[in-house]
């Protein structure tokens, strides 16, 4: 699997979206990125230097290439990626939340979601 990732990985940024390794849980894959000091004066890691820098070639091949424990690669969104913006909408109670805020955008602005890409996930969301 780690090939397709490090593809994946390396499309992505070659498009102008930043990224970085998730493991099972959807969630950052912690293990792999780089810490710092955080409010109570500890080492944890942290994501967010990719909110303002690309990940290089070589920390993508470490991230993707042979990683046990990364299990997909996540976009991070905002001005590193050309202003990339990501909704997520979950199922409640049975409905998916996303098919309604499409109606309500729609009565707001007709038509300015034709256009948007959009892709459901495993659990249906």
């Amino acid at each position: 699997m780690q090939p397709l990732l490090l593809r994946a990985a390396t499309t992505y940024v070659g498009a102008g979206i930043s990224v970085i390794p998730c493991g099972i849980d959807k969630r950052p894959f912690y293990p792999l990125l780089p810490k710092r000091l955080n409010r109570d004066g500890e080492m944890t890691a942290t994501w967010e230097p990719f909110a303002e820098t690309m990940a290089d070639e070589a920390t993508l091949e470490c991230w993707f290439a042979s990683s046990s424990g990364v299990t997909g690669v996540a976009g991070i969104g905002g001005a590193i990626s050309g202003g990339l913006c990501i909704l997520d909408f979950d199922i409640v109670q049975g409905i998916c939340v996303y098919e309604d805020w499409v109606k309500g955008v729609e009565l707001l602005a007709p038509g300015s979601t034709i256009d948007l890409p959009a892709q459901r996930t495993g659990s249906g969301g």
